[in-house]
């Protein structure tokens, strides 16, 4: 086997799975559109509002619980074991008791959390939407076996099958005469077919005896809970505390428009990290150190392309925001570009945390996401009151790309990656002028096409894009589905 075949072999099928993955994000936006059309005309404003005071109780409970074993740290486990079918086996027992326990726990206080909510009816569909806190945990690690093993396209279809068997059975079981249990069991049965599809590739032993102690991976999975519980407040945090500082429900509007458009660089990041962890991981426990080095530089640029070309669509805001959601919106286009810089670093952390997962440097994750959030904080009480909306956002990007910039600084050897930082920084501010010089010609789009386009081409004089970085990202895309684990 060829130096350049041995390496393919643990990217085979790694793009497609991400492009699958991302196929089946931009298709969750279009089935939570149609649901909701649906929904509401169904079940009507007061049951459409009952139903998401419902699914906000158990989707953050829902979440931690997937978050203790499940995620990169599942990926890991698996991925480097000596015996990955077994310790996914372990994974999955130990995360149905994880759980069945919160979801005990959740209906026994379910009486409490009705009656707090002033709707003690709601007790019984408590329950039963609590049957997430089971599931969640479950497909997530079943999901993340398959990236531990290889089978990264598998992995991303299985989002696809889960949301399109939701949106089947929701017209189905509401259609027949149900009502917010028809719902939340569409919600459910998908969830158990996204698990008989991941099981339908591989069947994870499930009577394996668990031998993993938490105690041994204890500072791995607290590292990567306390790195994704950091991000997913610091993504948050900004429109809440508008909101508890007075802002107004056209700049609320405003605010979420724009993070809607900014949200959609960051999809990159959970699609393409956990791969690149199990990839990685492979090679180094099959000792091949330059096929997992050579994954790791492609990651590097495949991360920092996107992080510039972010940094160029960012001045096309303008033009974007009046067509994606009409001229209501245009004073959205300053937050969303603010809130896409912010999105170009937090990209950068789809190479960091692979790098520190891998190298057993994960207790690093905190030290960058803590202080974000608690930067951010801060920054936001006392910007907000004067600056409103707009200080928001400045906060957000700026503190978004400083703390991947400080990513980057605490790995090892970080010059050479500064210095290919600095020249994408530069292609996208050059992108970012030019989208603006066009945007003033009052053609919709065209300005971020003409952005993207000076950026990468700043980012091939430099080198940062390379023909033959191009010629196997074609290579990995149209690579056949990975045959062995």
């Amino acid at each position: 086997m060829s130096e350049e075949q041995q390496r393919s072999r643990w990217t085979a099928g790694l793009v497609r799975g991400a492009a699958i993955g991302l196929f089946a994000e931009a298709l969750a936006l279009f089935v939570s559109l149609i649901s909701a059309a649906f929904l509401t005309r169904r079940l009507g404003l007061e049951g459409y509002g009952l139903l998401g005071l419902v699914l906000s109780a158990t989707t953050p409970v829902a979440w931690v619980a997937a978050s203790i074993l499940a995620g990169p740290t599942g990926v890991r486990l698996v991925s480097g074991a000596r015996m990955p079918l077994d310790m996914a086996g372990q994974l999955i027992r130990l995360n149905f008791r994880i759980g069945t326990a919160g979801w005990v726990l959740f209906s026994t206080l379910s009486p409490l959390l009705a009656n707090w909510v002033g709707h003690p009816e709601l007790t019984g569909l408590l329950i039963l939407a609590g049957a997430e806190i089971l599931l969640l945990p479950l497909v997530q690690t079943h999901r993340n076996a398959l990236i531990g093993l290889g089978f990264y396209q598998h992995a991303g279809a299985s989002m696809a099958v889960f949301q399109l068997i939701r949106l089947s059975l929701t017209v189905i079981l509401i259609g027949s005469g149900m009502s917010l249990e028809g719902a939340i069991l569409a919600l459910l049965f998908a969830r158990v077919a996204e698990i008989l599809w991941c099981r339908r590739r591989c069947a994870f032993p499930l009577r394996v005896p668990i031998r993993l102690r938490f105690s041994e991976i204890r500072s791995l999975s607290a590292s990567i809970f306390f790195f994704i519980l950091g991000l997913q407040v610091f993504n948050r945090i900004d429109i809440l505390l508008l909101a508890v500082f007075g802002g107004s429900n056209t700049a609320l509007s405003h605010f979420a428009a724009a993070q809607l458009l900014a949200i959609v660089p960051g999809l990159f990041t959970p699609l393409v990290a956990p791969p690149a962890i199990a990839a990685i991981t492979r090679a180094r426990s099959a000792g091949d150190p330059e096929g997992a080095d050579d994954i790791s530089m492609q990651l590097e640029r495949a991360v920092a392309t996107m992080a510039g070309l972010t940094l160029a669509v960012a001045g096309a805001t303008p033009s974007l925001c009046r067509y994606l959601f009409g001229s209501d919106f245009a004073a959205a286009a300053p937050l969303a570009a603010w809130l896409l810089i912010g999105s170009a670093g937090i990209l950068l952390k789809a190479f960091v945390v692979p790098q520190l997962v891998v190298h057993e440097r994960h207790f690093l994750l905190p030290a960058i996401a803590l202080p974000m959030l608690g930067t951010a904080v801060l920054a936001h009480v006392l910007v907000i009151p004067s600056w409103q909306a707009l200080g928001a956002a400045i906060v957000t990007g700026t503190v978004g790309l400083l703390g991947g910039l400080a990513g980057v600084v605490i790995l090892s050897a970080p010059r050479p990656r500064l210095i290919r930082l600095a020249k994408v920084l530069a292609g996208g501010l050059l992108g970012f002028i030019m989208a603006r010089l066009v945007g003033r010609l009052g053609l919709p789009l065209l300005d971020a096409v003409a952005g993207g386009t000076v950026a990468l081409g700043m980012m091939w004089l430099t080198g940062v894009v390379r023909a033959e970085d191009i010629r196997r990202l074609y290579a990995n895309l149209v690579s056949p589905a990975t045959k062995s684990i």
